[in-house]
């Protein structure tokens, strides 16, 4: 269930944290990533089921340990770095920048327990053969009622904006304590709700109770005309994700590259050198053109 309320502005996207231009009547959709935001401009959606857990005091925070150190970071950007022919001579250095360094990304974790009643039809195929022995198809539906309840854990969505989220690497609570002073001073700040985050967390429950309905349903075809979702023992926590951060210069604009500091894995953007690929194709093209001066040239 929620309200409308009145809010100050539309706030940066919730999915590259660039800035959003209000529009007036109509959904925020982020132009740069196309992340639809589910909020209105001048106005902000306040979940109720936020209010259960609002009036609980902070979050329990936690952080996951680094099982990848420096080196280890700087080996795995090696080998990601490795074979980029185009790249510019900056990237091929790249785990040899001093700005590599080792902090916490923060994340809404959030659980849940669910009970959704749904309604629909489920639609069983019947094979038929016409006078001319062509084979049809027929459909027959019949009403399909009930309910589905699941137990959600570790629904984890991203608490900041500052990094893009295709870098972003997946949360574990695997291994995961009690978050210490000195991880917190190295976290990088949390600059999305929580409320906001459930909001979202909702949207990841949501699908997987459809798909559940559907099973529910059952047929060889299903249609779904409600599903009513009811939300109890909210709660959620703070996770801070271990991760290695390198940001180079390329193309006119700082560019980020993320090494899991869990598992290795490393996302980033890799840009091709202007030179490098002009050169790369003007080269062909100059050899072609030596050879046809040479077999057309008078001996």
């Amino acid at each position: 269930m929620a309200e409308q309320t009145s809010a100050p502005d539309a706030g940066p996207c919730t999915g590259c944290g660039d800035a959003l231009a209000p529009r007036p009547d109509s959904p925020l959709r982020c132009p740069s990533c196309g992340t639809e935001q589910h909020r209105w401009p001048g106005r902000r959606v306040v979940d109720r089921d936020w209010a259960s857990v609002a009036g609980a005091g902070g979050p329990e925070e936690l952080a996951a340990p680094f099982a990848v150190d420096r080196v280890g970071a700087q080996r795995a950007l090696r080998a990601w770095v490795r074979g980029r022919r185009f790249a510019p001579r900056r990237f091929k250095r790249l785990d040899r920048g001093e700005s590599l360094m080792g902090l916490h990304l923060p994340y809404w974790v959030w659980e849940a327990e669910t009970c959704s009643y749904y309604s629909g039809e489920r639609g069983h195929h019947r094979w038929r053969v016409d006078g001319a022995g062509r084979r049809f198809r027929r459909t027959r539906w019949e009403a399909a009622a009930g309910t589905v309840a699941h137990s959600f854990t570790g629904v984890a969505v991203p608490a900041t904006t500052r990094l893009p989220r295709r870098l972003l690497p997946e949360p574990a609570l695997e291994g995961a304590a009690a978050a210490r002073p000195e991880d917190r001073r190295h976290a990088m700040p949390s600059d999305v709700d929580p409320e906001v985050g459930l909001a979202e967390a909702k949207l990841r429950m949501d699908e997987l109770v459809g798909r559940e309905v559907r099973r529910g349903i059952g047929g060889d075809e299903q249609r779904v005309r409600s599903i009513d979702t009811e939300y109890a023992a909210l709660g959620y926590r703070l996770l801070l994700v271990p991760v290695w951060l390198s940001v180079y210069a390329a193309g006119g604009r700082s560019r980020q590259v993320v090494v899991c500091g869990r598992t290795g894995r490393v996302a980033g953007e890799r840009p091709r050198s202007a030179g490098k690929v002009a050169a790369a194709v003007a080269l062909p093209l100059i050899v072609t053109l030596i050879a046809l001066v040479f077999l057309f040239s008078p001996v």
